[in-house]
């Protein structure tokens, strides 16, 4: 059997098991091009939940895998003769990101994506390693989820913007941008859908960074972004959330460096973090400072 022959994952369901907390059950079945089931083994693994297990599926193909924590997790299929074959899927509820996108489509508020590290734990604050491959995939995976929600709903994908620690790595390596922007473009077919599905949505990107430059150069639609409640280094990077300034809590501080950003600094996008101290309130200020000067 040629190398090159591929390894059919059919993804029968992957949902919550509500008696036994947070945990939920995968099905899979996996056949050959032909979509005849066969011999396989699968390697489920979750960095963030500190989990990996190797299985087998039935003659025909099947395997039930029980009792995972909720999470995001890679399934790698291989077989003697097959490429190997990896899909990435999540166990859990989309309740959330649907009551959303139904908030957003009430309001006229665009819907963007926030990929990041597939990792809960640390809520995508800390970097992971990950090939520029895991990153492509783990990127397109996460805004196909979206899309598939966001499509049912009647919205659709405006912006991607890197989340947490993937965006602050990706600011300043070229291999890591690359691979979200190809993510982005959806150069892969992914299982759960992909970024392309749709007109390829703009990218928003740490201003006068590399990132920016990368994107641009993958013909892909940019957005230079500033952020009014993160203090900046001399260099133009984030400051580090592990230092006990790296916030910006006070609506008037926050409102005049949002000012600043966008009559100086190249900005065409303003970022106020939802979990900051009085976000609501950074946000007003905000929105009647840079209404004032002209930029709202």
């Amino acid at each position: 059997m040629a190398m090159n022959s591929i390894l059919v994952i059919a993804l029968g369901a992957a949902w919550p098991v509500l008696a036994q907390g947070n945990t939920g059950e995968l099905r899979l079945k996996v056949a050959d091009p032909n979509g005849l089931g066969t011999r396989a083994s699968v390697t489920v693994s979750s960095a963030a939940n500190q989990y990996r297990n190797a299985f087998a599926t039935s003659d025909e193909g099947a395997v039930d895998i029980h009792v995972l924590p909720y999470g995001i997790y890679l399934v790698r299929v291989e077989k003697r003769g097959f490429a190997t074959a990896q899909i990435t899927v999540e166990i859990g509820s989309a309740i959330a990101v649907e009551r959303t996108i139904r908030l957003a489509l009430e309001r006229g508020v665009n819907v963007g994506a926030h990929p990041g590290y597939p990792d809960r734990a640390n809520f995508g604050r800390v970097e992971i390693a990950m090939g520029e491959a895991e990153i492509e995939d783990t990127v397109a995976w996460q805004i196909g989820r979206l899309e598939a929600v966001a499509g049912r709903l009647g919205a659709t994908i405006v912006h991607v913007k890197p989340h947490g620690a993937l965006y602050n790595v990706a600011v300043g390596n070229q291999v890591v941008a690359r691979a979200i922007g190809a993510a982005v473009r959806g150069d892969k077919q992914l299982a759960g859908g992909l970024a392309g599905g749709n007109a390829c949505p703009t990218l928003f990107g740490l201003a006068g960074s590399h990132m920016i430059e990368v994107w641009r150069g993958m013909g892909l639609r940019v957005a230079s972004e500033g952020f009014a409640d993160r203090r900046y280094e001399a260099d133009g990077t984030l400051r580090s959330r592990k230092l006990p300034d790296a916030l910006i809590t006070d609506p008037a501080e926050a409102a005049e460096q949002a000012v600043r950003l966008a009559l100086e600094g190249g900005v065409e996008t303003i970022c106020v973090h939802g979990d900051t101290p009085g976000a609501a309130d950074i946000l007003r200020a905000c929105r009647r400072a840079l209404q004032s000067c002209g930029c709202g």
